[in-house]
């Protein structure tokens, strides 16, 4: 479901597409699914995006339930630590794992990021344009049934994205890096 994000050809990366979130409001959901629930199984969320803001939330899967995925921009999608640079947290059962990321996003150009983890026992990976830049713990075991917010955290808290997605991908079973 689309609220107020808006499809735009002025901007992609590639295809000539993405979607353009204005930071206020704007969100993408997806309803819950099963093809959320990774376990402590292999997926990857990828997606590339542009922005110029040093906070913002990308992907929030955690819902009532807080368990699930959490990929934003800032601490917990906000400017103060962190700022300008990615972060991923499987939140297990309300125990955060937050990791990271080390290079600034908030330039203006696009960048990838990809999060994801091989089969049961392997860490999850943070890589973003081709790098990996942060490691989390292995064998984290979330399985949730919550509606999927991209550009928003689903109680609107921190910061809602300001900027362009595209080729936002989830492959539950595959640790594609």
């Amino acid at each position: 479901t689309v609220t107020n994000a808006v499809a735009s050809s002025a901007a992609g990366n590639f295809y000539g597409g993405s979607y353009l979130f204005d930071g206020t409001g704007d969100n993408l959901t997806i309803p819950a699914s099963s093809d959320f629930d990774f376990g402590t199984g292999a997926y990857t969320i990828e997606m590339w995006f542009r922005t110029t803001l040093d906070s913002g939330w990308l992907f929030y899967d955690c819902g009532s339930s807080n368990q699930g995925m959490r990929i934003c921009i800032g601490n917990n999608g906000s400017n103060s630590s962190n700022a300008g640079k990615l972060q991923f947290n499987e939140q297990v059962s309300n125990a955060d794992d937050p990791q990271n990321g080390t290079s600034s996003v908030d330039n203006g150009n696009w960048h990838h990021l990809a999060v994801c983890r091989g089969a049961s026992g392997d860490t999850t990976k943070l890589y973003v344009d081709g790098i990996l830049e942060a490691t989390g713990s292995a064998n984290r075991n979330f399985d949730n049934n919550n509606t999927v917010y991209i550009g928003q955290r689903s109680d609107g808290t921190g910061t809602d994205f300001d900027g362009y997605i595209q080729d936002l991908r989830v492959y539950k079973g595959v640790a594609k890096y």
